[in-house]
């Protein structure tokens, strides 16, 4: 991600709205004591929100480093169809009924995957937990 004077996210951290106006509002330079950590900082705030990011690169290259708060991203090791419905869960944190719906198809999704194809969920996720594919 690059660190110009608008912030290019798919959603903002803090409201979770898609396709923010996330503009720059300050920068500044840090340096570490023995001068070889030599960093740049952009703040940035959501338009929508007013909730500030912040991100570090050096000063040679303008690709971020570093972005507090974190964004969310499903993980590209996830399979198409659970991280798909896991991506959908996150877009929709805000209406927690249809989230925790989709999480459950995530879940059901990554077990049908690893086999655990038979039963209900609960039970396979009991089951899945048994035999040390997923924590308890």
């Amino acid at each position: 991600m690059e660190l110009t004077q608008q912030l290019n996210m798919k959603r903002c951290p803090h409201c979770n709205i898609a396709s923010p106006t996330i503009r720059e509002i300050y920068e500044f330079d840090t340096n570490s004591a023995n001068r070889n950590n030599h960093r740049k900082w952009v703040t940035y705030a959501c338009q929508s929100c007013g909730g500030a990011i912040i991100g570090s690169r050096t000063l040679q290259n303008a690709t971020a480093h570093e972005i507090f708060p974190t964004p969310k991203i499903v993980d590209e090791s996830i399979p198409d169809r659970a991280k798909q419905y896991l991506s959908q869960s996150l877009e929709t944190i805000h209406a927690p009924a249809g989230s925790i719906m989709l999480s459950a198809s995530s879940i059901d999704s990554m077990l049908k995957e690893k086999g655990y194809k038979e039963e209900s969920l609960y039970s396979r996720i009991e089951k899945a937990a048994k035999d040390h594919l997923i924590t308890e």
